[in-house]
């Protein structure tokens, strides 16, 4: 059974304060010590400056790489991620896997086929190998395989795409993807681009916004760049 969770409605943004505050990391899940574990205190240690500093390339604030690692570790299901890039989050996502000791592994899927390749490999020299394994395709298109297949995810982190139509349409498809009560997280949510006319490239926010189900899914918390949404429990006699 997932444990009970924290959410945190008061970190909500307008678009006009969009880059104006990061909001720090906040625990979801009850725990009781600060950070999780030595790896995720490692993560605070190599944050500078608000900005993580990790050996692969990749750019994750210090609020983004706790709250990936956490989800990471309480995941209830097996995890999915848009947008594998060199394999930073992926590298957190499959160490709190590990230190977990979960039966559960990561997705990881790209468009470009060179990127997963080398993900792929980042993994394997950090011998996480077998907590990940790396796809390429279109990310609707493989929602729509995977909704398909009658797949769900216990933690589901979207970073493949800064454009308002792709991430419209990768929620518009989350609700038959997510577990009952499980998370859904969003990079680059706090961004001032998104509200820059002249960025015509970003539209995440926007995006968000427009295509979440919000009668399947409720605001969760902004912890850095970062926008959290959790599926919404089922409710008494309701039917996944």
């Amino acid at each position: 059974m997932t444990p009970a969770t924290r959410l945190h409605p008061d970190t909500w943004l307008t678009a006009d304060q969009l880059g104006q505050v990061y909001p720090p990391y906040r625990k979801t899940f009850p725990f009781e010590t600060d950070m999780i574990d030595d790896a995720h205190e490692a993560l605070r240690a190599a944050s500078v400056n608000g900005m993580l500093r990790g050996n692969l390339k990749g750019s994750l604030r210090e609020a983004d790489a706790l709250k990936i690692y956490e989800l990471a570790y309480f995941s209830p299901g097996p995890i999915l991620e848009l947008g594998t890039y060199h394999g930073l989050s992926a590298s957190i996502i499959a160490t709190a896997l590990k230190n977990a000791q979960s039966p559960f592994t990561l997705t990881s899927v790209d468009l470009h086929k060179e990127l997963s390749d080398l993900a792929a490999r980042n993994l394997k020299s950090l011998g996480l190998e077998a907590y990940a394994t790396f796809d390429t395709s279109d990310g609707t298109a493989y929602l729509d395989r995977l909704a398909a297949e009658g797949r769900t995810f216990g933690f589901v982190f979207i970073d493949h795409s800064h454009q308002y139509g792709h991430v419209q349409a990768a929620c518009e498809r989350l609700a038959d993807l997510v577990m009952p009560s499980a998370f859904v997280l969003f990079h680059d949510f706090n961004d001032p681009r998104n509200s820059d006319p002249a960025e015509t490239e970003y539209g995440v926010y926007q995006g968000v916004i427009d295509g979440i189900e919000t009668t399947a899914f409720e605001f969760a918390g902004i912890y850095g760049c970062t926008a959290l949404y959790r599926r919404r429990p089922l409710r008494e006699g309701q039917r996944y």
